[in-house]
């Protein structure tokens, strides 16, 4: 992938046939087609994030960038059972998901997740709100089609992403790990929080029963 700007990818993941699937970020455009012809995108405004599908001898099927305000970040790949594609990441002040808007207001950082069919286009796009910043740094589908989501967040938090609420608080400048789990149409099933008197990050999620794809 080769780009005028800034050109990342954070993640990539392979589905039953060894397709291809890789998501990251974009500052600028790029060109997602690897052969003579080009297939050119551009990240907007601020930043984009990207996601990409190429077969299994890496020829281009098709890619998608979702334009935010300012600074975005897709961390996290992963296919449910049925084939569709599974996002998670944060973003600063706005990003559009397909034309669903979320909004994080002025500096704020806000986690996200998001859902589409195996063609790129999108199911849903549901922000994890913060009183200053959370990221979602791991995402795994299991086999019911669960999404499974890890991350961290910095003094308070809400962690259901849909209209309900299910606040938590840290103390002042420390930071919080969190383990939750969406059912297959993106319903909060449970929260767990790791709470701490220091800085903490959380870079993996764990499985037991059922098992991932």
């Amino acid at each position: 992938i080769a780009g005028t700007g800034f050109v990342e990818c954070n993640d990539i993941v392979l589905d039953d046939n060894n397709n291809i699937y890789c998501t990251g970020n974009l500052d600028g455009s790029a060109d997602f087609n690897p052969s003579s012809s080009t297939y050119n995108l551009s990240g907007g405004w601020g930043e984009g994030i990207f996601t990409a599908k190429y077969s299994s001898s890496g020829s281009f099927n098709w890619a998608t960038v979702f334009q935010g305000d300012y600074r975005v970040n897709s961390q996290v790949i992963d296919l449910d059972p049925d084939g569709n594609i599974l996002l998670g990441g944060w973003f600063e002040e706005e990003c559009s998901f397909g034309g669903i808007i979320l909004d994080a207001g002025w500096w704020d950082r806000w986690g996200f997740v998001c859902k589409m069919t195996n063609s790129g286009s999108v199911i849903y796009a549901k922000p994890y709100t913060s009183a200053d910043a959370l990221y979602i740094t791991g995402l795994k589908c299991d086999t019911l089609g669960h999404v499974n989501l890890a991350g961290y967040f910095e003094d308070g938090a809400d962690l259901d992403p849909d209209t309900g609420f299910y606040n938590v608080t840290t103390p002042s400048n420390h930071h919080a790990m969190f383990f939750t789990q969406l059912d297959s149409t993106g319903i909060l099933n449970y929260v767990n929080v790791i709470r701490t008197t220091q800085l903490a990050y959380n870079y993996c999620l764990l499985y037991t029963s059922p098992s991932p794809r």
